[in-house]
């Protein structure tokens, strides 16, 4: 079995224990969320910034009246980037798709409400730098680990929007210490 096969079934294992955890909560309320928005970050070892889109879905779950809810996250980065060292035109692409569990608290009353998340998992990349001298391409996997803070707008009983900024550290071979941040427009709906 490779690296990336075990990576893939630990992860899988772990959010299996949350999914199950969390279906055996009495009297829950849950919500689906999707996110949308831009995200930046820098690519270790070259002068060079990225910048894309990112795309996430999220099922969440508390207690009925708690303020603390707790789910699994699932996203796609894509970003883009170029650098000039050495007079070598390098272009890079970089890929993610994050898995995680995404703990949050909700502060704040009626229909406006703020939060503060965590989220600590597992990521799988594709790295991409085309050179004018060299081509890399890589396939990876590492610790996702990040925090973030937004708001909550809840239009009706079943409906809300909700605007967040996340910062997120992934860890690779390749781009080794690579942070994210995203500003993220959401829909959800609680079931």
């Amino acid at each position: 079995m490779n690296f990336n096969r075990v990576s893939l079934l630990l992860a899988g294992l772990f959010f299996f224990a949350v999914a199950a955890q969390a279906a055996s909560m009495e009297q829950k309320e849950t919500m689906w969320t999707i996110n949308y928005g831009n995200v930046y970050g820098d690519i270790e070892d070259s002068d060079a910034n990225a910048s894309g889109w990112r795309l996430n879905g999220s099922y969440e779950v508390n207690r009925a009246g708690s303020k603390f809810w707790h789910g699994l996250g699932v996203g796609w980065i894509e970003t883009t980037g170029d650098s000039n060292r050495n007079g070598e035109q390098v272009d890079y692409t970089l890929t993610s798709m994050p898995i995680y569990y995404q703990p949050k608290i909700l502060f704040g009353q009626d229909s406006l409400k703020g939060f503060v998340k965590g989220a600590l998992g597992w990521h799988f990349s594709d790295y991409e730098a085309k050179g004018t001298y060299r081509r890399v391409d890589a396939n990876e996997s590492g610790l996702y680990a990040g925090i973030g803070v937004g708001g909550m707008y809840v239009i009706n009983t079943k409906y809300v929007i909700s605007l967040e900024y996340e910062w997120a550290y992934l860890d690779n071979y390749y781009y080794r210490d690579n942070a994210v941040q995203s500003a993220m427009l959401g829909f959800g709906i609680k079931l």
